[in-house]
């Protein structure tokens, strides 16, 4: 007998061992994996080709959007508070706005028409009432500041609660309402 014809372990010679083997051949990792859905493959395409246009489109506004005349005008002038306004519901940067209007001589240090560019807005609901922490870079004819604005939302809509002014040091400087115990406080 030669050493290829000797038996193994089980009595088999190596050729019958291999013929068994390719007859019963082992299930892979890929054949004991589960189907794949239906519609995955297209739906993956069609996620991808939807960031990808959102990316460009997001890109393009933000690049080339002051030369189009875009028929919404607030996306065309600020677009953060378009889209705050949009998702978070209108109101806040008006109420803003209409504060510094209504009670100019608070901000005469900055001078005349004073125009408010969002920086940050953060917007929390704790036991269901609403309040907004806007801050807001303002620039006048004087000088430019930043404002704080703590809102909160009432029944007629959004109010102003608070307005601070940062000063040279970080701190704030309560400018609305006015108090009689401190002028400089932390936030």
């Amino acid at each position: 007998m030669e050493n290829s014809q000797k038996p193994n372990q089980h009595g088999l010679t190596e050729e019958a061992s291999l013929e068994l083997r390719a007859e019963a051949p082992e299930p892979s990792v890929i054949d004991m994996s589960p189907a794949y859905p239906k519609y995955r493959d297209p739906l993956i395409k069609v996620i991808a080709v939807v960031i990808i246009v959102l990316i460009l489109g997001g890109g393009f506004f933000f690049i080339k959007g002051k030369d189009l005349n875009i028929p919404i005008p607030d996306l065309k002038q600020n677009p953060l508070q378009f889209f705050t306004q949009l998702f978070l519901g209108d109101g806040t940067y008006q109420s803003c706005e209409s504060f510094v209007r209504e009670n100019r001589d608070l901000f005469e240090y900055l001078g005349e028409s004073i125009t408010l560019t969002p920086v940050r807005q953060e917007v929390r609901v704790v036991n269901r009432k609403k309040t907004a922490r806007i801050i807001f870079r303002a620039k006048g004819s004087e000088g430019m500041g930043t404002l704080l604005f703590l809102l909160e939302k009432g029944k007629k809509g959004w109010g102003v609660v608070s307005v601070r002014s940062k000063t040279k040091g970080g701190d704030y400087r309560i400018l609305y309402p006015r108090s009689k115990a401190t002028s400089k406080n932390r936030v």
